[in-house]
């Protein structure tokens, strides 16, 4: 299961189209707020959790970097989670914090390289 976590409904739908054309037609789930991913992340047991997450960083409610301590804090286990960073951001203390990040297993810049990002999965 990849969860999509970014504000952008069009980007979202752009990421969707090119996993379903990869084959992951229905294994995947969209937030638009990462508390409505943090929200079903707590419902333990009633929903398959995601095996990977594709996380925007600048959002207007909270975040990649506030998702991800709140992830932290969650008794929610994410050893066999993989987070990948997405952004349009250049920033390159954002770069550099996302490979600084023990839960972020890359970083990606926008618009998403669906090839380079299947072979990191």
């Amino acid at each position: 299961m990849i969860w999509i976590i970014d504000d952008d409904e069009i980007y979202q739908f752009t990421v969707l189209k090119k996993l379903e054309k990869n084959g992951y037609k229905h294994d995947v789930q969209s937030f638009l707020n990462p508390e409505d991913a943090l929200v079903q992340l707590k419902k333990q047991g009633q929903i398959p959790p995601p095996n990977v997450i594709l996380l925007d960083i600048n959002m207007p409610q909270m975040d990649g970097w506030e998702f991800l301590e709140k992830l932290r804090a969650l008794a929610f286990s994410i050893q066999n989670l993989q987070i990948f960073m997405v952004s349009s951001s250049i920033d390159h203390r954002d770069i550099e914090r996302a490979k600084n990040s023990s839960l972020l297993k890359g970083y990606f810049s926008k618009p998403l390289d669906i090839n380079a990002f299947l072979q990191k999965v």
